[in-house]
C-alpha cells in the first residue's frame, strides 16, 4: 500500500485504474485578469475543494514584485475539467506560493466546518518583500476573507524578514494547525503554533546552524513516532538548502507528545549541485513512500541547466535518508508531485522541466522500488513554476494543474495548464443548438431523472458498435479502446447509457435545477471538452416509448400478465415485435406502457441518478430485492391516459425497476375504447399532453 503527500500544497488525488498508460493532454487554462503592471505569469498553485461539492478546485498565485501586490486567483471546478472564472483576493508584495488547508478548529470555532464535520480550508500566502503572511480564511462556499496578515519578527541586524516557503502541519498534537516559515537572507526557521481559529501564536526562531538559506519546506512524520496521549503520527520537518536536505526532528515531552519545538538539524546530500552563492534554490519538492516500506522519501529538483532532473532520497525507518538516487533529465526542473498516473498502483513522478520547452513536463513511471522507468515527456504549457494533482473531470485519474512563470510577451492575462490524465487527443465534441431532446419521444424539454439525447459531431468514434451501459448502476464514463465519453449537466455527471458519433444519451440528474427553465450540458470525449450547450428542462414532459424508437407507431403496451407459452411477454399490437408474441389488448386487460418524463417520485429518497431498486447485470434484469414494493416508487403526480379518446382506469405510475430513467405506467383498457390495430393512446399531466394522440396507437379487438 502506497502512500502519498505533497506538501508544496495540499493536493487531491484521484484513484487511478488498473492498466491504463500515462496520456496527458493540455487544455485550455481559465484566463484570469491579473493586477496592473503583471507580466502575465502565475506563481503558485494549490488544489482543493473550496465549496466543499466533491469537486477540485484550484488556486493560482499571480507572479509579482516588490512594488504592487499580488493575488490568489480561485478558479472553482465544475466537475468536467473546466472552471467557473477566476476571483481575485489579493495578498501582498512578492508573495511566493499558496498553501491550503484548515487552520480553524471546529472545536475553538464551530462554524469552521460543514455540516458533515469535515474542515473548511482556508489559504495561506508568504509575501518576501512585506515580510509576512497573508492568511486567507474560508468561507466554505468558495469565496475567502480579505487577507489577515501575520507579521514576522524583524531581526535586530541585517536583512529581512523574508518569508520564502511554508509548510503547515500539527505540531504540538492539539489539533490545530502550525505553520513552520523558511526565511530567506537568514539561517532561520520560523514556527508559528496554531490557535486554532485562523491566528497564531507569538514566533518561536530556529537557528539551522548552517551558511546556506532554507528554501522549500515539508512536514511529514519521517521518523515514524506516534503521540502518546492522541495515538497520532508526530510531525517532523525537512528543509532543502544548498546541496543538502535538513531533516529537524519533533521534540518530545515527558508524556511522549510533541510540544511544537524541533531538535538541532541532520544534513543529507542530495545529489543536486549547491548553488555557487548562498541562495536556496527555488524548487518545489514532493512526499511520499515511493518504494512501499511505510517510510517517507522525498523527490527533490534539480534546477541545473545541463544535468538537471530530480533526485529522490528514499527514506530509512529511523528518519535517516539513503544516499540520493539521481533521475537526470537535462533540463531545469524546479517543481515536483507524485501520483499514480498510470494506474499500476505505483507511485510515479511527474517534474517541471523549465528549460525543456516545449515538452517541458516530465512523467517518471514508478516500478514500486523509488526507481523509475524512463519519462514521458509532455506539454504543460511556458516555464512550468509549481505542479499539483487533483482529479478535475471526475474520471478516477490524477490530472496536473501547472502554475506558468512564463506566458507570451505582452499579455496581461495570467493563466495555469491543466493537464487531463487518460484522454486521447481527437477531434473536438461538437453540441448542435436545440439537440437536446426525450428519448421516449423527441420533445425539446427535458425533466429531471428522464432519459434524453444530445445530438452533435464527434461525440464518439465511428465504431461498428455503439458505446452502450449493460448494466446499473449507470457509469458516468462510457470506454472502450477509442473513447472515453462524458457528459455533466450544470457541472454533475450524468448516468451514461450510449454514445454514437452523432448521439449521445444519458439520465438528466434527478436534482437539476428548475429555477430558470435551462441547464448546462458539456460533453467530454478522451479528455477534449465541448463548447457547454444552453437547454430547455422543466418538470414534466411525459412522452410514450414506441417500438420504432422515435416517439411514432406502436407503443411498447406490455401485458401485465404475459402468456404462459411466451415466457418474454406479450405487446400490445396486431403483429410480433422482436421476441415478443403481439396480441391485440381487449376490454379489461391492463397493459403497462414504458414511458419518459413524469416527473419525481413521491419518496425523494428513491431519486437516485443511474440506479434502479433491481439490479441489470450485461443487459439481463436479475431478481428484486426482498422487500421491493412499487409503490414505494410511484410517481409524486398520477398521470392521465386516453385510450381512442376514452380515459383509462386504473391508472398508476412508477420508477421502472430495472432501467434508470425509465416509468412505467399501468392502465386498464376501457370497455368503450374503439377497436383497431392502430387505437391512439396518450398519457398526460393535467395540463401536459403526450405526443401527437395520432402518433402513438396500440391494438385493441
Amino acid at each position: 500500500m502506497h502512500r502519498v503527500l505533497v506538501f508544496a500544497c495540499l493536493s487531491l488525488f484521484g484513484l487511478a485504474l488498473p492498466g491504463q498508460t500515462v496520456n496527458l493532454v493540455p487544455t485550455p487554462a481559465s484566463p484570469i485578469q491579473t493586477p496592473v503592471n503583471s507580466p502575465g505569469s502565475t506563481q503558485g498553485v494549490a488544489v482543493g475543494d473550496f465549496n466543499h461539492d466533491g469537486k477540485p478546485d484550484v488556486a493560482l498565485l499571480t507572479d509579482g514584485s516588490p512594488t504592487y501586490n499580488q493575488a490568489v486567483v480561485i478558479l472553482l471546478g465544475n466537475g468536467d475539467g473546466t472552471f467557473q472564472p477566476g476571483v481575485q483576493y489579493p495578498t501582498g508584495r512578492t508573495s511566493q506560493m499558496v498553501l491550503t488547508g484548515a487552520f480553524r478548529n471546529p472545536k475553538v470555532v464551530p462554524a469552521a466546518a460543514y455540516p458533515n464535520g469535515d474542515r473548511i480550508l482556508d489559504l495561506v500566502v508568504p509575501n518576501f518583500a512585506d515580510g509576512d503572511i497573508s492568511i486567507l480564511l474560508g468561507n466554505g462556499d468558495g469565496t475567502f476573507q480579505n487577507a489577515q496578515k501575520l507579521a514576522l519578527t524583524r531581526p535586530a541586524t541585517g536583512l529581512g524578514p523574508n518569508p520564502y516557503y511554508v509548510a503547515a502541519g500539527d505540531f504540538n498534537d492539539d489539533g490545530n494547525l502550525d505553520l513552520a516559515v523558511t526565511l530567506a537572507n537568514s539561517t532561520k526557521l520560523a514556527i508559528f503554533l496554531g490557535n486554532g481559529d485562523g491566528t497564531f501564536q507569538p514566533q518561536s526562531t530556529i537557528n539551522l546552524i548552517v551558511q546556506e538559506e532554507p528554501g522549500w519546506i515539508g512536514a511529514a512524520p519521517f521518523t515514524r513516532r506516534i503521540s502518546q496521549t492522541k495515538n497520532a503520527p508526530i510531525v517532523d520537518l525537512v528543509i532543502v538548502v544548498s546541496g543538502s536536505l535538513l531533516l529537524l526532528r519533533a521534540n518530545v515531552n515527558a508524556s511522549g507528545d510533541p510540544d511544537g519545538t524541533f531538535q538541532a538539524p541532520q544534513s543529507f546530500p542530495t545529489g543536486v549541485a549547491g548553488s555557487s552563492s548562498t541562495f536556496a534554490p527555488r524548487v518545489w519538492c514532493a512526499i511520499a513512500d515511493l518504494n512501499g516500506d511505510g517510510s517517507w522519501d522525498v523527490a527533490i529538483p534539480d534546477p541545473s541547466a545541463t544535468t538537471g532532473g530530480v533526485s529522490v532520497l528514499l527514506g530509512n525507518r529511523d528518519g535517516t535518508f539513503q544516499a540520493p538516487r539521481p533521475n537526470v533529465l537535462g533540463a531545469a526542473a524546479t517543481a515536483a508531485t507524485i501520483a499514480d498516473f498510470d494506474g499500476d498502483g505505483k507511485p510515479d513522478l511527474a517534474v517541471g522541466d523549465q528549460a525543456a520547452e516545449p515538452k517541458n513536463l516530465a512523467v517518471l513511471p514508478g516500478k514500486g522500488d523509488g526507481t523509475f522507468r524512463t519519462a514521458v515527456y509532455f506539454d504543460a504549457g511556458p516555464s512550468p513554476q509549481v505542479v499539483a494533482t487533483g482529479d478535475f473531470d471526475n474520471n478516477l485519474k490524477p490530472d496536473i494543474a501547472v502554475a506558468n512563470q512564463i506566458f507570451p510577451s505582452g499579455s496581461s492575462v495570467a493563466a495555469g495548464t491543466i493537464l487531463m490524465n487518460g484522454a486521447t487527443v481527437g477531434p473536438l465534441p461538437t453540441l448542435v443548438q436545440g439537440g437536446v431532446k426525450s428519448v421516449a419521444n423527441g420533445a425539446g424539454l427535458s425533466p429531471p431523472g428522464s432519459l434524453i439525447y444530445a445530438q452533435g459531431t464527434n461525440l464518439a468514434s465511428a465504431t461498428l458498435m455503439p458505446l452502450i451501459a449493460t448494466s446499473t448502476p449507470l457509469p458516468t464514463h462510457l470506454k472502450d479502446d477509442f473513447d472515453d465519453v462524458s457528459a455533466t449537466v450544470d457541472g454533475v455527471q450524468a448516468p451514461m447509457y450510449y454514445a454514437l458519433p452523432n448521439y449521445v444519451a444519458f439520465q438528466l440528474p434527478w436534482k437539476t435545477d428548475l429555477s430558470t427553465g435551462n441547464a448546462t450540458l458539456v460533453v467530454t470525449r478522451n479528455g477534449v471538452v465541448s463548447a457547454p450547450l444552453r437547454f430547455p428542462v422543466g418538470k414534466f414532459s411525459p412522452g410514450i416509448y414506441t417500438t420504432s424508437g422515435n416517439g411514432i407507431g406502436m407503443a411498447w403496451a406490455i401485458f401485465a400478465a404475459p402468456s404462459k407459452i411466451n415466457p418474454k411477454g406479450q405487446v400490445a399490437q396486431a403483429g410480433n415485435v422482436g421476441p415478443y408474441l403481439g396480441v391485440a389488448a381487449t376490454a379489461g386487460d391492463v397493459l403497462y406502457i414504458y414511458a419518459g418524463g413524469l416527473g419525481p417520485p413521491k419518496n425523494a429518497l428513491k431519486m437516485v441518478d443511474g440506479q434502479a431498486p433491481c439490479p441489470l447485470q450485461n443487459n439481463v434484469p436479475g431478481a428484486c430485492p426482498a422487500g421491493y414494493k412499487p409503490s414505494d416508487y410511484a410517481t409524486s403526480t398520477t398521470p392521465v391516459v386516453d385510450v381512442g379518446g376514452v380515459q383509462a382506469a386504473g391508472v398508476t405510475s412508477i420508477l421502472d425497476p430495472t432501467y434508470p430513467g425509465l416509468y412505467l405506467v399501468y392502465f386498464t383498457v376501457p370497455a368503450t375504447a374503439p377497436k383497431g390495430n392502430a387505437v391512439p393512446v396518450r398519457v398526460q399531466i393535467p395540463g401536459i399532453a403526450s405526443t401527437d394522440p395520432t402518433k402513438v396507437t396500440i391494438a385493441i379487438q
